[in-house]
């Protein structure tokens, strides 16, 4: 990782976005229920269409950086972003994960408290901040639906301070997956299997574990007929027993 924001406003990827295409089509959007503009009827929609672009990011792309203006905005439409912050020390601090369906990018003040990067490869609907908070000022119902993202985004937030805190590895890893499985739950509907396209380092830096404890703590919940490690994810065995760890 590199160890501070200027590395990374150095870096090649600070380009950022790899491609941009016109939106279209939005009504048929499959992740348009769960974001911000499942709000908007047919005719706002199509406003809301001539002010977005569809951004793609590869894999590791800065969408943006701590301490830049924050010009844009965006709706995570496929893959998994990382929210993060380096730290003095240089390492990384994850914050959170934006899903499909997310919201980012409208801090408070004009500059982003936190960076974000692609995890995998993704996709975003972009829009500029100006033409985003005109558009939200006529659209009465639009606005109280990035009200309901914002107190969303919060409670993440303290349910993070909550995994950073001092619990046993199983509770912390427990109650990630539950937690990333009520997320999925919002886009797919309910299923045994939770979606963990993020890497085990990923993890770590969100809960506060190092790779190795989080590596031997999945592997010792799979021994245990609790979860069972599937491709980019798991699936939950045994939820009870699950729950039962997350509450410790």
């Amino acid at each position: 990782m590199p160890t501070s924001i200027e590395t990374l406003s150095r870096s090649p990827t600070a380009n950022r976005v790899r491609g941009l295409k016109l939106l279209a089509n939005c009504s048929r959007c499959s992740i348009r229920p769960a974001s911000v503009c499942s709000a908007l009827d047919a005719g706002a929609l199509s406003e809301f269409e001539a002010i977005g672009r569809e951004a793609s990011f590869a894999p590791r792309m800065i969408v943006f950086m701590e301490g830049e203006r924050a010009d844009w905005v965006y709706t995570v439409t496929s893959g998994l972003v990382r929210l993060f912050r380096l730290l003095p020390n240089g390492q990384r601090q994850i914050v959170g994960f934006g899903l499909p369906g997310d919201f980012l990018g409208l801090p408070r003040g004009e500059r982003h408290v936190y960076s974000a990067d692609a995890a995998v490869g993704t996709t975003a609907c972009r829009f500029h901040r100006q033409d985003f908070i005109m558009f939200a000022e006529n659209h009465t119902r639009f606005l109280r639906r990035l009200h309901d993202a914002a107190v969303k985004a919060l409670d993440l937030a303290q349910e993070q301070m909550t995994q950073l805190g001092p619990r046993r590895a199983d509770a912390k890893i427990a109650s990630f997956i539950l937690s990333m499985r009520a997320r999925w739950m919002e886009i797919n509907g309910a299923g045994e299997s939770v979606p963990l396209p993020m890497s085990r380092q990923d993890i770590g830096d969100y809960v506060g574990l190092n790779i190795a404890t989080v590596s031997r703590t999945f592997t010792r919940l799979d021994r245990q007929g609790v979860i069972r490690i599937v491709p980019k994810g798991v699936r939950i065995l045994n939820f009870p027993a699950l729950r039962q760890l997350a509450e410790q």
